[in-house]
């Protein structure tokens, strides 16, 4: 039997915003992106060897361009707290500074770091696609594939590997400190997203051929995931 299990999540806290709260949202991110690519620019201009400057640049560079194309969400998340969490979770090297830092490992060791958070992130927005945003918000169903399989947020896991690497190689207490407050916004953004209501799908069960087996599979993704108020197998 092929099939793909949908799973449905209760709702809460969530309402309907007019499109132009999140293009809003959009634009302020695009202004904070100039100025860092004008301070990291500058700081890695100044010292070529500092590639971990490059790194987060191409990072939050792809950040931005898949908050821009992703799918306008009907239902989002839009209170001024989670805005204010959202553009610093989003934005943690406009409030970071690439000067006065102290290198606690090798620039090489934190580029090796930031390339496997990077790498983590990007395989996570694959699997999302456009449903890939900002703002906490139901942007479509959800699929189990990639490293969803095997990471509850994998997203999450990237930026804080690729964080790690670059605060090591650049750090000072301001980096710390503004790093610290950034997980904290990112910690209330999870909390935000799992509150929100979504569809879930399964995708690739390709090898389930008995009832029973196919029971298993859905029990054992309702021990990962035990919000759901119901998952129903689908025929594909």
């Amino acid at each position: 039997i092929r099939t793909s299990l949908v799973v449905t999540m209760s709702s809460a806290g969530t309402r309907r915003e007019p499109w132009v709260v999140e293009w809003m949202l959009r634009a302020v991110l695009i202004l904070f992106y100039i100025v860092i690519v004008a301070a990291y620019t500058t700081a890695y201009l100044a010292d070529p060897s500092r590639l971990t400057l490059l790194l987060l640049l191409i990072a939050e560079g792809i950040t931005l361009v898949l908050v821009l194309v992703a799918r306008v969400a009907s239902t989002r998340d839009a209170s001024l707290l989670t805005m204010v969490a959202t553009v610093i979770a989003v934005t943690p090297a406009f409030f970071m500074s690439p000067s006065e830092t102290t290198r606690v490992i090798s620039e090489a060791f934190g580029v090796m770091l930031q390339l496997t958070g990077l790498a983590l992130q990007l395989a996570a927005k694959l699997a999302l696609g456009r449903r890939f945003g900002a703002l906490p918000a139901q942007r479509g169903s959800i699929g189990i594939w990639g490293p969803y399989r095997f990471v509850r947020h994998p997203m999450y896991l990237g930026y804080l590997i690729s964080h790690i690497g670059f605060l090591a190689a650049n750090f000072s207490m301001r980096n710390l400190a503004v790093l610290i407050v950034v997980y904290a916004c990112q910690v209330y953004r999870i909390l935000r997203e799992e509150k929100l209501p979504c569809v879930l799908c399964i995708n690739k069960i390709d090898t389930v051929e008995r009832k029973d087996d196919l029971l298993a599979v859905i029990a054992a993704y309702s021990e990962v995931y035990p919000d759901f108020d119901a998952i129903i197998p689908i025929s594909a």
